[in-house]
């Protein structure tokens, strides 16, 4: 049981890392910021797994306690991340550049977002492995196509065969894309670490009742759109920021 969870929690543990790789604080700004981004919604990283995440880290030493806060009859604990911590995140991060894209909740359309930190070269040279592994998949999928499908051949076997080569044909694209906009991908990046960094997301959280009453913003229009254009989320949440700091 305790494998699976952490299984389940690999990209969770990640997000952590790379929000502590920016700046140390505690778990609740890290899981107000989840869900004020709504990736509870979009990616496999749910905010309820913040806190599971941090302590599987702390035993990890990839990350520690650097002090505690108290306010309002509460105790915080203020992780800061470790130099292990750092090495284990661009692990993680390089290496889900070697899995497929098999959801539409993949962790790889979260991935990109997070590399402002790691090597370019190597990514890069991880990405065209995985290019060139995925084009030699495509052309043995094609070769067996060619054998399986006939005349007489199920409707439902044709559609198989479509699906796995189109399937596969996008991944490539995607990631050519990713290639070819990286360095754009990176400087989104850098922005969206000096938004967490400037920002304290559990003192924004605070204000959510006056977001839900305010004529000037539409919550729910908002969230329709992360859910409909999840790549563009940190956009649509840096336009929100903007707009409750007037």
């Amino acid at each position: 049981m305790y494998l699976m969870l952490d299984m389940e929690v690999v990209m969770v543990k990640a997000f952590v890392l790379y929000f502590l790789n920016i700046k140390s604080t505690h778990g609740y700004e890290i899981q107000k910021f989840i869900q004020l981004n709504q990736m509870d919604d979009w990616t496999k990283i749910q905010s309820g797994s913040i806190y599971y995440a941090l302590t599987k880290l702390e035993k990890e030493n990839k990350i520690e306690i650097i002090r505690e806060e108290h306010s309002e009859g509460k105790t915080r604990k203020i992780f800061a991340i470790t130099d292990l911590g750092r090495d284990a995140l661009q692990d993680t991060l390089l290496s889900e550049f070697d899995q497929h894209i098999h959801t539409v909740k993949s962790d790889k359309f979260v991935t990109y977002p997070f590399i402002q930190d790691i090597d370019k070269d190597k990514l890069v040279q991880r990405i065209q492995k995985h290019i060139n592994d995925l084009e030699s998949e495509c052309k043995n999928i094609k070769n067996w196509e060619m054998l399986k499908v006939g005349e007489h051949t199920l409707g439902i076997t044709k559609i198989s065969f479509e699906m796995m080569i189109s399937s596969l044909e996008y991944q490539i694209k995607w990631h050519e894309s990713l290639i070819q906009d990286l360095d754009r991908c990176i400087d989104e990046s850098k922005k969206v670490a000096e938004m967490i960094r400037d920002l304290d997301f559990s003192a924004i959280n605070d204000l959510s009742p006056l977001l839900e009453t305010s004529d000037s913003i539409d919550v729910k229009q908002i969230k329709a759109s992360i859910l409909e254009n999840p790549n563009e989320a940190e956009e649509i949440l840096s336009q929100l920021i903007k707009t409750i700091k007037k």
